[in-house]
């Protein structure tokens, strides 16, 4: 019998934004103050979970610690560069552990005020410009004909939002507006294939 070639795990590549440090508007208005971190810029994809799930994440119980294991659910979408969607907590929670030991840096979920410090920036924004909607600002199609559209708020994608400490950004640093849904929801396209 041949042996076996060594399998080559590609590890997902996650573009680290740093969020400064200092107080910053919470919620409704109350100052609150963060050390500075990273939080992913985009949320995680298909094709970076697949990488968890190609490597044995639901398999090996190190990522598993202390959390329910479901079966992988597919994606709602199928498309590699699309968001990865039914993921619950433990899943999520998983993932990140199996990301630390893959980059040996600490990976979690982002709590709270760090989400809302990295979707709002430090002066309370709603949206990245400002606080009223502009139209043609936005990642979106404004046609209102719902072709191609899914509503996005913060609560569908913070499962899939990562924060690493002490890791250095590959690209331009930009604050505020990084995941902007919040409490308003945002309708998102997606272009085919995307």
């Amino acid at each position: 019998m041949p042996a076996s070639k060594p399998r080559i795990l590609l590890l997902p590549d996650i573009d680290w934004v740093l969020i400064p440090g200092g107080e910053f508007v919470y919620q409704q208005g109350e100052r609150r103050t963060l050390p500075p971190f990273r939080i992913a810029r985009y949320p995680v994809t298909n094709v970076q979970y697949q990488t968890f799930i190609d490597a044995g994440g639901y398999d090996d119980d190190r990522w598993w610690s202390g959390l329910e294991r479901p079966e992988p659910a597919a994606s709602r979408w199928p498309q590699a560069n699309r968001p990865r969607t039914n993921v619950n907590a433990y899943e999520a929670v998983a993932f990140t552990r199996w990301l630390s030991a893959q980059f040996r840096y600490a990976v979690r979920l982002p709590h709270e005020e760090e989400w809302e410090r990295a979707a709002r920036g430090s002066d309370g924004r709603e949206y990245p410009w400002g606080n009223s909607y502009e139209s043609g600002r936005a990642n979106i199609d404004e046609r209102g004909d719902n072709r191609g559209f899914r509503l996005v708020s913060s609560a569908h994608i913070a499962a899939s939002a990562t924060v690493a400490r002490d890791r250095r950004p590959r690209f331009a640093i930009r604050e505020g507006g990084a995941k902007m849904a919040r409490e308003h929801p945002v309708r998102t396209r997606f272009a085919s294939g995307a």
